[in-house]
């Protein structure tokens, strides 16, 4: 079985909460993709970082353990506790016998991608670390750069398009068939989005080395 969740923040934050029958699916780019977002002011930043911390935090007292709900005690994600909380899930599945790879930033370095593999049925299982110890984490942090990502997004397909807009395309289906057919092509245009857009975000490295499994 490859990972559950491999390359799963391509589409923005999309979760499954088998243990309480919910199902998250929050920031989906795919869903407002096809026309501009209107520019956000210092106040909708902030609206839209105290919902994701709300957010966040209430999947954390349902589903999360004690590190994960103590992440929120200061009102805050870090980018560490953001790297914490993979880290801990990433040793959880290790320690029921998967095996983990490809640890690192995604395409837009706003969030980690990582390839787990275990065996048929270990779904469960998967589900169990991940909401024990970084699910309302994952969400509160990916959220609060709902519109940075967006903006990459729209400023790598302008490039793939060769720098003239249309309306009318799948944002994210250009993403996929571009990173799928050519992918040379598609990170050019991905690191001169993020060179020109400048996120500011740095996440820690995870060593796949220091897992306990």
């Amino acid at each position: 079985m490859r990972n559950l969740f491999e390359n799963r923040l391509l589409l923005g934050f999309a979760a499954i909460v088998t243990g309480a029958a919910t199902v998250v699916a929050i920031a989906s780019i795919a869903a407002s993709a096809s026309s501009p977002e209107p520019a956000v002011t210092e106040g909708d930043a902030e609206v839209l970082e105290g919902a994701a911390l709300s957010s966040g935090l209430g999947l954390a007292n349902q589903v999360g353990n004690a590190e994960q709900r103590s992440a929120f005690d200061d009102g805050r994600i870090t980018a560490d506790e953001y790297a914490a909380a993979i880290s801990a899930t990433l040793n959880c599945l290790s320690n029921a016998g998967f095996e983990i790879s490809d640890v690192g930033p995604d395409w837009s370095g706003t969030a980690y991608d990582y390839g787990v593999t275990g065996p048929d049925g270990a779904e469960e299982d998967y589900q169990e670390c991940y909401q024990a110890n970084a699910i309302g984490i994952d969400m509160a942090f990916q959220l609060s750069f709902e519109q940075e990502r967006q903006k990459l997004i729209e400023s790598t397909v302008l490039c793939l398009n060769g720098g003239e807009p249309d309306l009318g395309v799948d944002l994210v289906e250009t993403m996929i068939v571009a990173e799928n057919e050519n992918h040379d092509v598609f990170k050019a245009c991905v690191d001169k989005a993020k060179s020109d857009s400048n996120t500011g975000i740095s996440l820690p490295q995870i060593d796949i080395a220091d897992l306990e499994g």
